[in-house]
């Protein structure tokens, strides 16, 4: 149980953290943290950037290998996220593209089928 306090401890709402959440993330017991369970909980809640982030800024005596692995997951989240945002800047692009393909169908023709989107699926 103690691997999930430690979860919601660092996966706060907010942009920054309360000062009180800083001091219990600093003073935690690494020791005695299943650091595997910590990982697993927190990739299985959706949480494992923001708690890597929290970890890596706040943590004393965080172990080295678990210090990688939570930055590798922070990185692969930010590249993800740099991806998914230039791929909608580039459809925001062409905002009415999709429209006027449509509209330029004559009346009870099938429109064009849009390409599939299989590059998304990496």
């Amino acid at each position: 149980m103690k691997a999930f306090e430690l979860l919601c401890v660092c996966a706060s709402a907010g942009a920054e953290l309360a000062p009180e959440r800083i001091e219990r993330i600093a003073n935690w017991n690494l020791a005695v943290l299943d650091w595997s369970e910590v990982l697993r909980l927190a990739e299985h809640n959706g949480v494992l950037p923001l708690a890597a982030c929290n970890l890596i800024e706040h943590a004393r005596g965080l172990p080295a290998e678990v210090e990688r692995t939570l930055r590798s997951a922070y990185q692969a989240n930010l590249r993800s996220s740099l991806w998914f945002a230039a791929e909608l800047a580039r459809i925001m692009q062409h905002p009415y593209q999709m429209a006027e393909r449509f509209s330029s169908t004559r009346s009870g023709d099938t429109p064009p089928c849009p390409k599939p989107l299989n590059h998304l699926n990496r």
